[in-house]
């Protein structure tokens, strides 16, 4: 699984915000793009071209790389997979006994439970990535897991994080604790219940224009 993190670089945190929330730029691109749009070296954007196609913000198109976007039917597709895998995994768990999900729910809890400074939306919408991928890992299938990373990247979180107020950064922390706590009682309706709502904070439909 792909490490959770803002970029190092201050142009390519910006970089990433813009692709997000669905502005510019779009197209095709090119490690030469990028080593003439920042002004930087050959070796400079060969590296943050491998970085930014990793982590979802540049896509393989078959016979070219574009920048990726996630304001649209394609990135919906994306969303209503996750929420379908992560619904079978989430049911499936909530008929285990309590004592068996100790090992994948008490670090869940711990993370959730910790009383740092506020977060911020990333930073939250990260946590909530953190603790579905934590579930799908469970069930013990590499390559679903492998799959599922590959849906759920980086990029992905960005676009959910850009898309939330406070009033539904709050639901989402509420909503997410309320959802371990029903695996831990094995309420399968009530978890399943949360999860959508959960996965609803997305962005679902375009919100802006080219």
């Amino acid at each position: 699984m792909l490490s959770f993190r803002q970029a190092d670089d201050a142009r390519i945190e910006e970089l990433r915000w813009s692709i997000a929330k669905g502005e510019k730029p779009r197209g095709k691109v090119t490690p030469q793009d990028l080593a003439a749009l920042f002004s930087e070296t050959e070796s400079w954007a060969e590296n943050t071209f491998t970085e930014l196609r990793a982590t979802g913000f540049i896509e393989h198109k078959l016979t070219h790389f574009e920048w990726a976007q996630y304001r649209g039917q394609e990135n919906q597709r994306d969303i209503d997979f996750l929420m379908a895998l992560e619904a079978i995994v989430i049911l499936e768990l909530a008929k285990v006994q309590a004592e068996n999900l100790y090992d994948v729910l008490t670090p869940i809890k711990s993370m959730w439970s910790s009383r740092r400074q506020k977060l911020s939306a990333l930073g939250l919408c990260f946590k909530a990535q953190a603790t579905m991928s934590r579930l799908i890992a469970h069930i013990g299938e590499p390559e679903l897991f492998l799959i599922y990373s590959n849906v759920a990247r980086p990029a992905l979180v960005y676009a959910w994080a850009s898309a939330l107020d406070d009033k539904m950064l709050t639901d989402l922390s509420r909503n997410t604790k309320r959802l371990i706590k029903a695996l831990g009682t094995g309420d399968s309706q009530a978890a399943i219940d949360l999860h959508s709502r959960i996965r609803s904070s997305y962005p679902r439909t375009p919100t802006a224009q080219s």
